[in-house]
Parts: C-alpha cells; sequence; structure tokens
C-alpha cells in the first residue's frame, strides 16, 4: 500500500515495487488508505506524512493502533526533515524514515529487504 497523494510519487514508487515483482496498491488520501487497509491485506504500508484528510502521522497511529493491523511494516515519507519527524514517526511505530526526494535504489533496496524480513 502507497499512502501519498502526490500522483507522481505514488506512481513512481508503485512501479519500482512492480518491477520487484511486487503488487501495489495507491490510494491519494490517508482515509482511502485506512479503508483498504481494512479490508486487504497487505505487506508494507508505504506513508506520507502530508496524505490529505489525516495526516501521515494520525494514519500511522491508527494503523498501530488497530490489532488486525500493526503488524504491518510502515514506512514514513516526509519532504522535509523537520527536527523531531524521524523520532516521532519512529515512536508511532515507523519501520523506516526517507526524506523526499530519496535515492531510488536506497529505497527499493530498503523496500526489498523489508518484505524479505531481512534486517536492514
Amino acid at each position: 500500500m502507497v499512502a501519498d497523494d502526490s500522483i507522481a510519487v505514488a506512481g513512481a514508487i508503485g512501479l519500482m515495487l512492480r518491477l520487484k515483482g511486487h503488487t501495489v496498491k495507491t490510494a491519494h488520501d490517508s482515509r482511502e488508505a485506512l479503508l483498504a487497509l481494512g479490508k486487504e491485506k497487505f505487506d508494507l504500508a508505504i506513508i506520507d506524512l502530508m496524505t490529505p484528510v489525516m495526516g501521515g502521522c494520525e494514519l500511522l497511529s491508527k494503523i498501530k493502533s488497530d490489532d488486525r493491523l500493526k503488524d504491518i511494516p510502515a514506512v514514513v515519507l516526509a519532504g522535509e526533515n523537520r527536527e523531531g519527524l524521524k523520532a516521532r514517526a519512529l515512536a508511532l511505530g515507523a519501520s523506516h524514515f526517507f526524506v523526499k526526494p530519496f535515492k531510488p535504489k536506497e529505497f527499493i533496496d530498503a523496500m526489498e529487504k523489508m518484505l524479505n524480513e531481512e534486517p536492514f
């Protein structure tokens, strides 16, 4: 699951993961993402902090407080690296934090390791 209001970012991430053989669903707001997460099984949630309807931190909090969803690894994307933002996302349960723009190879390598349950 990729939750990002930017069609370009969601599309690029989706393409990178599809090229590695993964199935990807995108949501362009947090409500859409939460509904999809409740209906389907996902191996990974990639969440932009600036997702519309509710922010990415609130979406992450809802995922991690839901017994059905809490074990899904969550990766947080941020448009800036404000002080404390990474610490807050990790404290809420994010497995990893990336600041946009990120290096595609580093990002996809980290996602592959998470999907293969390898520590990174």
